[in-house]
């Protein structure tokens, strides 16, 4: 290292076009269709250093470990904060997988706070084979702060790992994306990770490589919900009629222009049909429409603002032209012991909607309609009594498994297009492709519409 009175070397510095020049190339998921590739400029450093500074107070002192393949948007975010002189911990492996492959109708007992790890020894890492291999990292490198997915806290759960039992005194908190949080996902970390640690919920996308809605250090924190809009946005919920409402359902938007807002995407025509249609055909040009169902929750005339996401607005549920947010559906199916996840989608039905939802069981069943009755009312009543009898599904299917993307996020208009026999362009984002194989047979043998349908 350069000693104080060595003269460090030059730094070559190249200036480019803020509004013309790309940076990075990012493809989009493709959640809800084939991805986009999309050029960003140098503002996606202004947004990301934006999130840590200013709403995450991120100092040198920090350490930061984001749970993230290199594919995905969190890694850029992740990187970013070397500006902020943090320091980074990186891990490539797997995080749940051995606990995931038990079958078995009961939740795991609480994993001990300390094993011996022979096979470990030699390399100094947690093992890997233990699903709470992510909170050791999180233990022995000192971790501030802490990135997963929301699935991820959920898995955790189920397998019963609690990371209190680890020396997390250095954590502050939480940073959960991907999917929404539900209310069941705070509590779990509160409870087993550390009330005094921060959950921060954030939501966004690649499309802007930040985020909409995200935590904001030192404000209040309400179980399910995101704390504050993204500074410097103007992050509203637009009614079908295009006016900002509050406490009540409607679309993610934002009306003024965002640093890192795409340049343009990748093979695109000369003025830019793909980038319109995908942002600014549903509100005029100059609101950008997200596709997120979201909910602007405000509890005083005037005060401050928080935001809570039903899901993506191409996947919302609308039986009897009522729609309906599937993160509502997941909060409560999660609580169910006997169910390990679900998928929940609409199918189109004799010129109306009707609600299919598709379940991997702790305990073995057949693949197709569930046939134990007692299980079947329990789903029925307990959706009925905690959100209503819109949200009963009219048909549950029994699945050996549930789609996700590479990223892991749950693929609901993909089997929603598999229903209602329209084509698929996003096949290998898929991480288990043959799933969608047999969606297509499940829906052949058991949710095939009468023929005057």
């Amino acid at each position: 290292m350069p000693s104080e009175t060595t003269a460090l070397p030059r730094i070559p510095f190249r200036y480019v076009r803020f509004d013309r020049d790309p940076v990075v190339t990012m493809f989009s998921s493709g959640t809800t269709g084939k991805p986009k590739c999309m050029a960003q400029g140098a503002g996606i450093l202004l947004t990301q250093e934006k999130e840590q500074l200013l709403h995450y107070a991120m100092r040198p002192e920090h350490v930061l470990f984001f749970y993230t393949t290199c594919g995905w948007m969190m890694w850029n975010w992740s990187v970013a904060a070397l500006a902020r002189g943090c320091r980074l911990v990186l891990y490539d492996g797997a995080a749940v997988w051995p606990a995931t492959e038990t079958t078995s109708n009961t939740v795991r007992a609480p994993l001990p706070a300390v094993e011996t790890q022979t096979a470990a020894a030699d390399t100094g890492m947690p093992d890997s084979t233990s699903p709470d291999v992510l909170w050791r990292i999180v233990a022995e490198e000192g971790v501030t702060h802490f990135g997963c997915g929301a699935k991820f806290l959920q898995i955790q759960e189920q397998v019963g790992v609690r990371p209190a039992l680890l020396p997390l005194h250095r954590l502050e908190a939480v940073l959960v994306t991907g999917s929404p949080s539900t209310v069941a996902n705070f509590r779990y970390v509160w409870e087993h990770v550390g009330l005094q640690v921060q959950y921060w919920s954030m939501s966004g996308g690649t499309d802007i490589n930040g985020c909409f809605a995200l935590g904001l250090h030192g404000r209040a924190i309400h179980a399910g919900e995101l704390q504050a809009c993204a500074l410097g946005l103007d992050v509203q919920v637009f009614d079908t009629h295009g006016r900002a409402v509050e406490n009540q359902d409607g679309e993610l938007v934002c009306t003024n222009a965002c640093p890192s807002m795409p340049l343009f995407f990748w093979h695109d025509t000369p003025d830019a049909t793909m980038y319109r249609a995908a942002y600014f055909t549903t509100f005029g040009s100059s609101v950008w429409h997200h596709g997120d169902y979201a909910r602007m929750v405000v509890r005083e005339p005037g005060h401050q603002r928080s935001l809570i996401i039903r899901g993506r607005s191409d996947a919302t549920l609308k039986p009897g032209g009522v729609r309906l947010g599937s993160a509502d559906l997941y909060a409560v199916l999660e609580q169910l012991p006997f169910i390990d996840d679900a998928l929940v989608v609409g199918q189109r039905w004799q010129d109306d909607m009707r609600i299919i939802l598709f379940v991997k069981l702790r305990q073995d069943a057949p693949i197709g309609p569930l046939a134990d009755k007692a299980l079947y009312r329990q789903i029925v009543e307990r959706l009925r009594r905690s959100l209503s009898p819109r949200h009963v599904p009219q048909e549950i299917i029994v699945v050996p498994g549930i789609p996700y993307t590479l990223n892991m996020k749950k693929m609901e208009v993909a089997v929603k297009r598999i229903l209602d026999d329209l084509p698929l362009d996003n096949t290998h984002v898929c991480a288990d492709p043959a799933l969608l194989d047999l969606y297509r047979e499940l829906k052949r043998k058991y949710l095939e519409p009468a023929p005057s349908q």
